[in-house]
């Protein structure tokens, strides 16, 4: 009995130094070792005793004969109650890992510590307190887009910092990210207490009216905020100061904006035209609430009233509102009108009325080109277009006068049998000319044809007999071939500007991405090569297009051949790029070895620059090399894991 209270009395010392340095009180390392070797050779001298006394007390014979030493209590062997489940080794796996990142913490190893807790919570991702040590850790770590990423997260999962969860959610409509902020918002709303009507509940249903808004949910929207604008009629009701109000408020009166537009869809007029009142009680400004009281009329279907208001704003001879005035005039005079030609005519009647007025109004002048193109006025409209061109170009500009040319064009060239030999009048080709001048200007130096967007370039495509003939005409005009089809007795001059080199490159280059787009290969070779020609010094951008728009196009041999040439041209001395992209068009074309010399070249080259480095370990995934892909991969990972500022990096 006295030898087990003596071991019992052991065990507590020992559990009472673990307590002491769980609770926070620092132990040195030597104390521990001192209680320790007290603790063992107290064991030992009672052992000793023990056995002194055990042998006083037996004879020899006994002694002999005894048996051996017995346990007291044996051991027996212990069934679990139920199979551990997946979920049970992934819990018991995220214990482990995140216990390892307290032991890295604690040795200083934060990076390591950080890894280890983002591993603890993948394994069991219903732990959110795990989330907090890692948001704090990362801020440290000074790594902010891996604090805010869990932040979110644990904003979105753990409830209990509200103050959290609205800097969260508000740095999510920042990003905007909407539905997430929604989301946040709606549970500290759910969270806020039903009766404190005060500064914070307000602010919290205007950021929740404004989300619904953004997100395209007007009814609730609406509903949100109709409790911000009773706050803000009878702010005393609210408890809410003067200068709380004016918050609320929002600078020039931007909630009343808010308010009166959530109102306008969700079809509360009346309130919508109130809420524009406040906004101009606070920022005057008459055409422009006249427009704002003539979309609520339009609304309730008072277009002769929304008209006068129309009318008041038009008389002001400001743009400051875009071409939405004149589509709300389009709207109201078809409210009015029995049919839809004859509301057409007064439409552009009107139009016509406010451009002769302020001819110097871009939004208006545009509305009318467009107006004029829908009605196949395309003489008037193209004078338009050229205007707005002259004065301030724009890519809607340019898209409409390029239109109307290849509609015209095309009629023109369907007006022609197939089976006959092209004809072209002196104006058509004039037209041609201007055709293919707006396309260089237009899209010849941004390398794509992605400006045209897709109708209009669909609308080009689509007619196959239309792009052989703007092909042909770009080879006339860039002296790579004769004309096939004769010329007008008198032809116009060149275009002056087509004739300089910055001019012809920005032809040759269009006339190259034409052909790519119509697939004729050999033609974008040629085209190119002209672009290359007058590029003189400086060919690299036209290299890049040319080998880019090839490997796209999963040309890829041909996109190899431009690579090599250009990392063979004497002109270009940083060859990097162009050596990453010759391993790519390479390995897609079956050609590893190749590419993987044309990788490593380019690492030599810049061998700083992780995803330079990264192309050796694509060439090898792609090939099928998995464990030569694994291999480089973890050698990027630990040359540059540590590089955390950069997104680029991390990518």
């Amino acid at each position: 009995m006295r030898t087990a209270c003596r071991n019992w009395s052991a065990i507590r010392l020992l559990r009472q130094i673990a307590q002491t340095r769980s609770s926070g009180v620092k132990i040195g390392r030597l104390s521990i070792v001192f209680l320790l070797a007290c603790l063992l050779t107290t064991r030992a001298t009672i052992a000793q005793q023990e056995t002194d006394n055990s042998g006083s007390s037996q004879s020899p014979q006994e002694s002999a004969t005894s048996d051996p030493l017995q346990d007291e209590d044996p051991t027996s062997v212990l069934v679990p109650k139920r199979i551990r489940t997946d979920r049970d080794h992934d819990r018991l796996m995220a214990a482990t890992l995140f216990a390892h990142g307290r032991l890295l913490y604690q040795q200083k190893k934060l990076p390591q510590a950080l890894a280890s807790y983002q591993r603890a919570w993948r394994y069991n991702t219903a732990e959110t307190t795990i989330l907090t040590d890692i948001v704090s850790l990362a801020l440290r770590l000074k790594r902010n887009d891996e604090a805010v990423r869990y932040a979110v997260i644990s904003a979105e999962r753990n409830h209990s910092d509200v103050e959290r969860m609205r800097r969260i959610a508000a740095l999510l409509r920042q990003q905007r990210q909407f539905p997430r902020a929604l989301k946040i918002y709606e549970t500290i709303d759910q969270l806020h207490p039903a009766d404190q009507l005060d500064f914070n509940y307000i602010s919290l249903q205007l950021e929740l009216g404004k989300l619904y808004f953004l997100t395209n949910q007007p009814a609730s929207s609406a509903k949100t905020l109709e409790t911000v604008k009773e706050a803000l009629s009878d702010p005393g009701k609210f408890g809410l100061s003067t200068q709380q109000k004016k918050q609320l408020e929002g600078e020039k009166g931007a909630t009343y904006l808010v308010i009166a537009e959530s109102m306008l869809l969700a079809d509360k007029t009346k309130i919508a035209k109130a809420m524009f009142r406040e906004s101009h009680r606070i920022n005057p400004d008459e055409p422009l609430l006249a427009f704002r009281i003539a979309r609520t009329l339009e609304k309730s279907q008072q277009a002769d009233k929304a008209l006068e208001q129309l009318d008041t704003f038009f008389a002001a001879k400001t743009s400051s509102q875009g071409i939405a005035p004149y589509h709300l005039l389009e709207r109201l005079i078809k409210q009015q009108s029995q049919d839809d030609a004859t509301a057409s005519k007064r439409n552009l009647e009107k139009l016509q009325e406010l451009h002769q007025a302020d001819p110097k109004n871009q939004p208006l002048t545009y509305q009318l080109a467009q107006t004029q193109t829908a009605q196949k006025d395309y003489a008037e409209a193209k004078t338009l277009y050229q205007t707005l061109l002259s004065e301030k170009p724009t890519a809607d500009a340019y898209r409409g006068l390029i239109s109307i040319h290849v509609t015209e064009l095309q009629d023109g060239l369907a007006e022609q049998p197939a089976t006959e030999p092209l004809k072209w009048s002196a104006e058509q080709i004039d037209q041609w000319k201007a055709l293919t001048s707006q396309l260089a200007a237009f899209v010849g130096s941004s390398g794509s044809l992605d400006p045209l967007r897709d109708e209009l370039t669909q609308k080009i495509f689509n007619n196959k007999r239309f792009v052989s003939q703007l092909l042909t005409q770009l080879r006339a005009q860039l002296d790579l071939e004769v004309a096939a089809e004769p010329q007008a007795e008198k032809p116009a001059e060149e275009d002056s500007d087509t004739k300089k080199p910055a001019g012809l490159l920005s032809l040759a280059t269009v006339a190259a991405l034409i052909a790519v787009r119509a697939q004729q290969w050999n033609d974008a070779d040629t085209f190119f090569a002209k672009a290359l020609e007058v590029a003189e010094e400086k060919p690299v951008a036209v290299f890049e297009v040319w080998s880019l728009q090839m490997l796209m196009a999963e040309q890829f041999e041909r996109s190899a051949a431009v690579l090599q040439q250009a990392i063979s041209h004497p002109s270009i001395s940083n060859k990097r790029s162009f050596y990453f992209l010759l391993a790519g068009a390479f390995e897609m074309n079956h050609q590893t070895d190749k590419a993987l010399v044309a990788a490593r070249k380019a690492v030599e080259m810049s061998p700083k620059l992780p995803r330079i480095h990264s192309r050796v370990a694509w060439v090898h995934y792609h090939a099928g090399q998995y464990a030569e892909a694994e291999k480089h991969y973890q050698g990027l990972i630990t040359k540059f894991g540590s590089q955390y500022s950069s997104s680029d990096t991390r990518d």
